[in-house]
């Protein structure tokens, strides 16, 4: 289960690089929304978004 949460963690993070290169002005609130996934909600690139 942790091998999971890590995988989806670094791929939250490499989305979360290839949206800040398309619209670095959208960054928070498209962080905010995935961050909104159940089973994305307590990784750490969700925690310092709330």
């Amino acid at each position: 289960m942790y091998d999971e949460m890590y995988v989806m963690e670094v791929l939250l993070k490499a989305k979360q690089r290839e949206m800040d290169l398309i619209r670095p002005h959208q960054k928070s609130s498209n962080t905010k929304l995935i961050c909104r996934l159940p089973v994305i909600k307590n990784l750490d690139a969700c925690q310092y978004q709330e």
